[in-house]
């Protein structure tokens, strides 16, 4: 009997040792939790977390100024086509003012050729004609010509 006590007495004293042993190697995993690698990686996670709030607070800076621009690039576009509707309508207004310069053009100039024609029958030389009518000679000439034919 003796011996069966000795021999419990024995194994638990080998079961103490072993759960010693494994608490020891888990109390040194524990600390590993606070080993000065995984200090250095909550550190940079922070920094990377800072960074990142700093960058999302910059990107929304850029599309506010973005904003900004497309609203101005939308006033100028609407000021711009203001402008081209009032270039456009000058234009229209010299187009017409021009077409009624050409249509008086065209009147004058076939009053000044029968005035050319009349003072050519009148006996007039067509250098005199030139200098009373202020023209070219080889307009005067040209005209006085085709009136022959």
């Amino acid at each position: 009997m003796l011996n069966y006590i000795i021999l419990v007495i024995g194994v638990l004293f080998v079961i103490v040792g072993t759960l010693s042993f494994f608490k020891d190697g888990r109390e040194e995993e524990v600390s590993e939790d606070f080993s000065l690698e995984n200090i250095e990686h909550e550190i940079n996670r922070d920094k990377d977390e800072e960074i990142i709030r700093k960058v999302d607070g910059k990107l929304e800076y850029i599309e506010e100024c973005i904003e900004l621009i497309d609203m101005k690039v939308d006033s100028l576009n609407i000021k711009g086509k203001n402008e081209k509707e009032k270039e456009v309508k000058v234009q229209k207004k010299n187009i017409n003012y021009e077409s009624t310069n050409i249509d008086h053009r065209i009147i004058n100039q076939d009053n000044i050729n029968e005035e050319i024609l009349k003072l050519y029958k009148d006996g007039y030389s067509i250098s005199q004609i030139a200098k009373r009518l202020n023209r070219g000679i080889g307009e005067v000439q040209l005209i006085c010509n085709l009136k022959k034919r």
